[in-house]
């Protein structure tokens, strides 16, 4: 994926992300979303579902890309954490980090030693 794509994409992921807090602790969610969003033209109703042709799929953008553009904005940015503690625990999140990046009050070690 060349390096236009890839920020076009980004800011589609931020976008969702941003939006649709359930997509923040779902990959999968994360993606039909985003395709639903950005890339309608490709859906095709079939027998009252939404569904993509099998010729389309290469305009699309890959599950696994998305997955990783939403970990690297997660993860490295701190932005957008998710919002389910056993989600966060999965992703390998530090407990009192993900608070924080919450905007919970976390106690501070170094305060308790002091006492």
């Amino acid at each position: 994926m060349d390096n236009e794509k890839l920020k076009k994409l980004k800011y589609q992921v931020e976008f969702v992300l941003e939006n649709e807090e359930r997509a923040r602790n779902d990959d999968n969610f994360l993606h039909e979303v985003l395709i639903r969003t950005f890339y309608r033209q490709y859906l095709v109703n079939i027998d009252g579902a939404m569904g993509v042709k099998l010729s389309s799929f290469a305009d699309l953008p890959n599950r696994e890309t998305i997955k990783r553009v939403r970990a690297k904005i997660q993860n490295t940015e701190g932005r957008f954490v998710p919002t389910s503690w056993q989600v966060a625990k999965a992703r390998q999140w530090n407990e009192d980090k993900w608070k924080q990046a919450l905007g919970y009050w976390v106690k501070d070690p170094k305060q308790e030693e002091l006492l």
